[in-house]
């Protein structure tokens, strides 16, 4: 999974609170959903852990792939080992998600 490398600078730990600026990592540039706060948050975390909350109450862990330009989110999902299973791409709307978090480690 992916290793934290960014610094601090959202401060999304547990929550995504009202955060307006988004940095140029995201992938979905100058898409509808800019104006969407999570989905712009959730751009600064390409390649990181993320758990993300639904609105319909699931719980979502794995590593952020992608912020698609028309406001999706791909999380890999990795599989098990006992039973084994493999990996799983989710795919959900970014209007779709009540909140998001990120582990916060200290460098």
């Amino acid at each position: 999974m992916g290793s934290r490398s960014k610094k601090g600078s959202s401060g999304s730990s547990g929550s995504s609170g009202s955060h307006s600026s988004h940095g140029s990592h995201g992938s979905h540039g100058n898409c509808s959903c800019d104006k969407d706060c999570l989905c712009s948050l959730l751009s600064e975390f390409i390649h990181e852990d993320v758990t993300i909350l639904t609105r319909s109450g699931d719980t979502i862990t794995g590593e952020l792939e992608k912020v698609t330009k028309d406001c999706c989110v791909k999380i890999l999902v990795p599989g098990t080992t006992s039973p084994p299973t493999s990996a799983t791409l989710v795919v959900i709307r970014c209007k779709d998600i009540e909140r998001f978090s990120v582990p916060f480690l200290f460098g």
